[in-house]
This record gives C-alpha cells, sequence and structure tokens, in this order.
C-alpha cells in the first residue's frame, strides 16, 4: 500500500511539473523597451489659452492641450507603436495676441508623451519643439517644424529619441477673429472674448524619427 501511495505521488508531482512547464510560456511577461526607431501618429485634440488671445493683450498666453491618435512605426523586440496620448504646454513670452496666430513665434511647446505599444510596453518620452509657422490650403493650421543646422529646433529623451526629430501638423479650422477685438453697440463697448480654444481636427500628424 504504501509502494502504491508513494508511485501514485510521484506520478501527480510529475504531472503537475508536466503542466507548469508547457502554461509557464504563456505567462512570460511582456517586454518594456525604450525605443529607439520611429513613430508617424495621426492625432485629434483640443487646446487651450489662457488668457484668451485678444489683439488688446499685453500679457503673455499659456496654452495647455490634450492630444491622442492612433500610430505606426518600427518594431524592436516585438513591440510597435499602435496609439499616442500627448499633454501638450507652451508657456509664451509675447502678449498673446491674435496676431500672433498669422505670424507666429518660436516659444517651445513641452509634449509629454505616453505610448501604448503591440507586443509589449514603450517608455514614455518628452518632447521639446521650438516654435510654430502658419500653414495654408488644404490643411489650415501650424507646422512645427524641426532643424538640425545651424541649431536643433526640437530634442527628445525617452522613447524615440533618435536624432531629435520630431515634428508636427496642427490642422485646424480658420479661427473666427471678430472675437479678437472690443465691439461697441449703442455707445457701449464690450471687451473682447478673445480665442479661447483650438481645435486639432483629422489631418494633423506627429513624427517622431
Amino acid at each position: 500500500m504504501i509502494r502504491r501511495i508513494a508511485i501514485g505521488a510521484t506520478a501527480a508531482a510529475l504531472a503537475l511539473g508536466g503542466l507548469a512547464m508547457v502554461a509557464s510560456p504563456a505567462f512570460a511577461a511582456k517586454p518594456t523597451i525604450t525605443a529607439t526607431g520611429s513613430a508617424n501618429c495621426s492625432i485629434t485634440g483640443k487646446l487651450k489659452i489662457d488668457p484668451p488671445l485678444r489683439n488688446t493683450n499685453t500679457a503673455p498666453s499659456t496654452v495647455t492641450g490634450k492630444l491622442k491618435g492612433v500610430c505606426s512605426g518600427s518594431t524592436e523586440s516585438g513591440v510597435s507603436p499602435v496609439k499616442i496620448k500627448i499633454g501638450v504646454v507652451q508657456h509664451g513670452t509675447n502678449a498673446g495676441t491674435c496676431n500672433a496666430l498669422a505670424t507666429g513665434n518660436t516659444d517651445p511647446f513641452t509634449l509629454s508623451v505616453m505610448w501604448k505599444g503591440s507586443g509589449g510596453h514603450i517608455n514614455p518620452s518628452t518632447a521639446t519643439v521650438k516654435g510654430f509657422e502658419l500653414t495654408g490650403t488644404p490643411n489650415f493650421g501650424f507646422n512645427l517644424p524641426n532643424s538640425t543646422s545651424p541649431n536643433p529646433q526640437s530634442s527628445v529623451t525617452g522613447s524615440y529619441a533618435g536624432t531629435n526629430n520630431v515634428t508636427a501638423h496642427a490642422h485646424i479650422a480658420v479661427p473666427d477673429t471678430s472675437v479678437c477685438n472690443p465691439t461697441t453697440k449703442n455707445g457701449k463697448t464690450k471687451p473682447a472674448k478673445g480665442i479661447k480654444k483650438i481645435a486639432i481636427l483629422p489631418g494633423s500628424s506627429v513624427v517622431f524619427s
């Protein structure tokens, strides 16, 4: 009887061991990488401006926003970028006026980037892009360009640092500039409402390379 119990226990142990050997690969942790390749993302979202842009402003404005989108890019260690979330901050150094939207400026934008990967996890990125320039039709909006000579206009740390090259295009609806100036009605003058928000529309993109 003792011999039968011992044989049965040994067989059970072998069976459980075999099950563990078969099951363990299914629970292997997905890799977490600091990506070094490239990513191209289509984005949408909103920017908020405080104080709102008015042509009578004397104080600088701060721009904040949240963007999100879908991505494609290089695959490393079996991990590819599929989604992106971006927090945007720009602290102005000159008066926040509507006219500045037409002329552009060189105040830097900071992009705090969270990635979602397929096949694993991708560490965050932080990017600085210096300034924007106005673009025309069909995708009216702003370009945030990169230049490597003579001075880099962008920098990236974390994932997709690459050559410190990040560029973006923000496609927006043409702003209603009638809100940029005070209005007078029946002899009474009302302060300008100002441009408070800017929608980042489909057709916008950000590229890390």
